[in-house]
């Protein structure tokens, strides 16, 4: 509807429990969120994939990118709610910045945690 593929916001009541789809349809009626998910294995960090790299094409969803949270000891990580997509990377164990580099054909959004570690 509004041609955006990805926002990028530092605190995670924005987007949080998002109950629109992309047509103003309520994904789920008569609940602000969808099913609690419990199949994390660690409670500091959530990594749903065998490497840290992710992939993904343009215009497939609305990519969110949420550094900056703070507030982690009112917050745990596991369970997490399912928003209108997946948990790729989520980490409540160390500070750390995000890198963006942007060119005509990709876009790359490295997490680096403490000092030079990403």
């Amino acid at each position: 509807k509004y041609k955006v593929d990805m926002a990028i916001v530092g605190h995670n009541h924005q987007f949080e429990y998002s109950n629109l789809g992309p047509n103003d349809d309520i994904l789920f009626p008569g609940r602000d969120y969808g099913e609690v998910i419990d199949d994390c294995k660690d409670k500091e960090e959530i990594i749903n994939t065998p490497t840290r790299l992710q992939e993904f094409k343009k215009g497939e969803v609305l990519h969110q990118f949420m550094v900056g949270a703070s507030g982690k000891s009112f917050d745990p990580i596991c369970p997490y709610r399912e928003q209108d997509g997946k948990v790729f990377f989520k980490n409540i164990r160390k500070h750390g910045m995000m890198s963006i580099e942007v060119d005509s054909k990709h876009f790359t959004a490295k997490y680096m945690e403490g000092v030079n570690n990403v």
